[in-house]
C-alpha cells in the first residue's frame, strides 16, 4: 500500500490560479475609466512563432527566421454579476472598433488600447505579467440564458493585439 507522499498531488498540491485583467489604457470616447481591473475565469498566454526562410547557395543551406506569425488573439472569459459593467465596457469598445448599424469603423490609432494580464497564484502573488500593446476588442460573444439553467453566466471577449511584453 503506497504512503501518502507517493500519491500524486499530495506532495505538491495543485495551485489555484486566478487571472487579473487590467485595462490600462482605453480608447478616447469609452465610458469606462483607465486602470479598470477584473478577475477572469480563464485566458491565454501569448506565444511566438516565426516564418523560416531557407537560403540555398552553392553547397550551403541556411534557415533564418522571418516575420513573426504567432496568433495575435486572446480570449478572456469572465463571470456575470459584478463583471456586467466590464461586459458593457467591452461591448462599447467593440462598437468603437466597428459599428455595423452605422457602418462606422474606427482608425486603429484611435480604437486601440493596452491590456495587462496578471497570473496570480493561490496566495495572490503575481507570477507572470503580460501586457498586450495596441489591443482591440473584436468580439464579445453571445451568451445563451434559459430559465432552466442554474449555472453562473460566463462571458467571453476576443482581443487582438500587435505585440506583447512579458515580465
Amino acid at each position: 500500500m503506497p504512503g501518502l507522499t507517493q500519491i500524486a498531488g499530495i506532495v505538491e498540491p495543485q495551485r489555484a490560479y486566478n487571472w487579473e485583467v487590467e485595462i490600462v489604457r482605453t480608447p478616447v470616447g469609452l465610458a469606462a475609466s483607465d486602470n479598470m481591473k477584473f478577475r477572469a475565469r480563464g485566458t491565454g498566454v501569448p506565444g511566438r512563432s516565426f516564418d523560416t526562410i531557407d537560403i540555398n547557395w552553392r553547397w550551403m543551406n541556411w534557415k533564418v527566421s522571418g516575420r513573426e506569425t504567432g496568433d495575435k488573439t486572446i480570449t478572456v472569459r469572465f463571470w456575470e454579476g459584478v463583471d456586467q459593467m466590464i461586459r458593457n465596457a467591452l461591448m462599447q469598445w467593440a462598437t468603437l472598433v466597428g459599428d455595423w448599424f452605422s457602418g462606422a469603423q474606427g482608425d486603429k490609432s484611435e480604437v486601440s488600447g493596452e491590456i495587462r494580464i496578471r497570473l496570480l497564484d493561490g496566495k495572490e502573488n503575481t507570477t507572470r505579467t503580460v501586457t498586450l500593446k495596441n489591443a482591440m476588442i473584436t468580439a464579445v460573444d453571445t451568451v445563451d440564458v434559459t430559465y432552466e439553467a442554474s449555472d453562473v453566466v460566463e462571458y467571453s471577449a476576443t482581443i487582438v493585439y500587435d505585440y506583447f511584453e512579458e515580465s
